[in-house]
């Protein structure tokens, strides 16, 4: 049976630059909190604890352990990674409290990269987005919420209004039984329910006569 999710994006503003290394050997990092639990986000969206703990591990396991952990330059409006956009990669993801503080290493070999290092060596500030997928209810995000990106690195997160609705309106993912995401349009599977929706009824309308 398949599954629609949504896609969920969030931004931090508590991140900071740092060097590691000098001359050739100089590498660029971003750390900082890159989640928060039990609090109302920006978004209007609140993250229980063990929902966040549940992604985080899951994430540690299967991107950063196996050096996946890619972030993407700007706002992704799709759950799946796009490579030519990858400017860090996350090294870790550590829980302090209601906070989950992590460290991404900038791959400045990388087109994307490079412009994230030049932006930084600028004294340019940037905000970290993490990105997953998952369903809300009532402002909070359910069990089952997995991330897809610990961070993307955007433009400065002080003026959330300048961003896009991190929430993609007119398209839900379906995941179908392999696992494969499938990007459709709301009214397109709409469409489709409604229609099962009347042959269930019309079918049950049959019946009916039928019995009486």
């Amino acid at each position: 049976m398949s599954k629609e999710l949504q896609v969920i994006q969030e931004e931090i503003r508590d991140s900071e630059l740092i060097v590691e290394g000098e001359g050739d050997a100089k590498s660029y990092y971003i750390q900082g909190i890159f989640m928060q639990s039990e609090k109302m986000l920006g978004n209007q969206r609140r993250y229980p604890k063990p929902v966040l703990q549940e992604a985080v591990n899951d994430y540690t396991t299967h991107y950063i352990g196996r050096n996946r952990g890619y972030g993407e330059l700007g706002h992704p409006s799709s759950p799946q990674i796009n490579l030519e956009r990858v400017c860090v990669l996350t090294q870790e993801i550590k829980e302090d409290g209601n906070n989950f503080i992590g460290k991404a290493k900038v791959v400045e070999d990388l087109p994307y990269g490079k412009i994230v290092k030049t932006f930084l060596k600028e004294g340019v500030k940037l905000g970290v987005s993490s990105r997953g997928i998952g369903h809300v209810k009532n402002s909070v995000v359910q069990n089952g919420f997995r991330l897809k990106a610990a961070i993307d690195v955007v433009a400065d997160p002080s003026a959330p209004d300048a961003y896009v609705d991190c929430l993609v309106e007119n398209k839900i993912w379906i995941e179908d039984e392999t696992g494969v995401l499938v990007e459709k349009l709301v009214d397109e599977v709409k469409s489709r329910r409604n229609t099962k929706a009347n042959r269930a009824e019309a079918l049950s309308k049959f019946f009916a006569a039928l019995r009486g």
